[in-house]
């Protein structure tokens, strides 16, 4: 019976010392979630670091800024290999705002948290 109440029992909460929470912040990675277009195809599309976002925010242009956010964060799902090279930019431009784009851009947009900023935005 002792056997069942130590599997019932929540883990122990994690240190609060200083150490232990620069850690834990410090060691967590970057999140990404795998969308589905409209054809089937899935994509992983990667939260962008602090770094990356604060790169982004060095590019004056926002078409520019946007065409790299899908260069740098979407990915073949389960590698290494992003599905755009910068070469693609301009062909990116043409697709339609609607559909594809808009799928990889929400994910994007979601993982940054800037969909709570847009709603937070119009509530005010």
């Amino acid at each position: 019976m002792a056997k069942q109440d130590e599997q019932q029992q929540p883990p122990p909460p994690p240190a609060n010392d200083r150490l232990s929470i620069r850690n834990r912040i410090l060691n967590k990675k970057t999140g990404s979630k795998i969308v589905t277009l409209a054809d089937g195809t899935e994509l992983e599309v990667r939260e962008p670091s602090v770094g990356g976002t604060l790169n982004m925010a060095q590019i004056d242009d926002p078409k520019q800024r946007m065409l790299t956010l899908l260069v740098n964060h979407v990915f073949v799902p389960g590698t290494e290999e992003r599905v755009f090279d910068p070469e693609d930019m301009e062909v990116l431009q043409q697709m339609p705002s609607s559909g594809d784009y808009k799928v990889m851009m929400e994910a994007i947009q979601d993982m940054m948290g800037l969909k709570e900023g847009v709603k937070e935005a119009a509530k005010n």
